[in-house]
């Protein structure tokens, strides 16, 4: 089965920004576009998140038991965004700037601040 002309596989090893345009660029037609529309939905929103912390560069496959412990706190963290929990208290005690191969130095503090405020618009804190 194929996705817009890629398959499962070549969509996992692609790094998590490469998926998001990927799919935001997709075109279905009416028929396949109401058959995914929530599953669309979802992927988009989950590939926002980790884009949202800073983990844009991670292809979709890595093994987490080679991620850091950055990235997994990063991941824990967008995965409760995802998950739309309210009256939560988030504190995010080491803001940092790292250096990653290709991308350059990437402030992870205010690509996180910019995601807790949108989840605070959802009725988080």
């Amino acid at each position: 089965m194929q996705v817009g002309g890629k398959n499962i596989a070549e969509l996992v090893t692609m790094p998590v920004s490469e998926a998001k345009a990927f799919f935001d660029q997709l075109e279905l037609d009416e028929t396949d576009a109401a058959i995914a529309k929530r599953l669309l939905t979802e992927i988009n929103n989950r590939l926002q998140f980790l884009l949202d912390v800073g983990l844009g560069y991670l292809a979709l496959d890595r093994l987490s038991a080679s991620l850091s412990g950055g990235e997994s706190q990063r991941i824990n963290l967008a995965t409760s965004l995802g998950s739309s929990l309210v009256g939560s208290l988030y504190i995010l005690d080491e803001p940092v700037s790292v250096c990653i191969p290709g991308y350059g130095f990437v402030d992870q503090g205010i690509a996180t601040v910019a995601s807790l405020g949108e989840y605070r618009g959802r009725g988080g804190a």
